[in-house]
């Protein structure tokens, strides 16, 4: 409001968000499909990339209808919740037990053994998990009624 022309500088703001949703949209279905395309590479039968794209772009459409309607923000709100909770802890644990446990396995084979690198290694997750878990649930847990304003 400030600039001068600020109903200029509106139009390229907006114009400039409504490129990057498309952006970020095209990049979404890239993945989907290439995914897809990728899983067919071995079979006989191959969809053709536009049935692919159609059906990447249905998903998406379909998904994008929880939130259209009045509870669209609570549900942004309980999967932006979960995912940032739940999915990165569960990615950066599976990232760590890969780099630690399962690269270069072979190795901790020869020097210690088969059956004690499998025990320790089962054990030390399960109680990460377990711990993360608890961690994670005990001090968060409180109502959804008052994070939406609709509890009593």
């Amino acid at each position: 409001s400030t600039l001068e022309a600020p109903q200029f500088w509106g139009i390229i703001f907006f114009g400039c968000l409504i490129m990057l949703g498309i952006d970020s949209a095209f990049s979404l279905v890239e993945v989907m499909a290439t995914f897809m395309k990728d899983c067919w590479l071995g079979l006989r039968y191959r969809p053709a990339p536009w049935i692919i794209a159609l059906v990447c772009c249905g998903v998406g459409f379909l998904a994008g209808w929880l939130y259209v309607f009045d509870s669209g923000l609570v549900m942004l709100d309980i999967v932006d919740r979960y995912i940032n909770m739940w999915g990165m802890v569960l990615v950066g644990m599976l990232e760590c037990f890969a780099v630690g446990w399962v690269y270069r396995i072979d190795v901790q084979y020869e020097k210690v053994g088969k059956t004690s690198v499998l025990i320790y290694n089962i054990g030390f997750f399960v109680g990460l998990v377990l711990g993360t878990i608890l961690a994670l649930t005990l001090p968060l847990h409180h109502d959804v009624g008052e994070a939406t304003g609709l509890g009593a």
